[in-house]
């Protein structure tokens, strides 16, 4: 796994195109390598949702701050 960065799993409880079973195994192999991670969840939300979620840009800009990516 070539991930260093922290790194975010946005993930609607809704979506039916990946599934949802996936996120625990990606972010227990994260954190098994010692990589930051979050995994917000959308209630309700789809996986087209969730691309289009104010929340999600809202917790990625947080996120990127929190780094010094983005100016506070």
């Amino acid at each position: 796994m070539g991930i260093t960065a922290p790194y975010q799993i946005h993930h609607g409880d809704n979506d039916n195109v990946v599934p949802r079973a996936m996120d625990p195994r990606l972010a227990t192999r994260l954190a098994s390598r010692g990589r930051r991670h979050e995994l917000p969840v959308y209630p309700g939300g789809t996986h087209n949702d969730v691309p289009l979620s104010r929340q999600m840009y809202d917790r990625v800009r947080s996120c990127y701050r929190s780094y010094g990516v983005l100016a506070p």
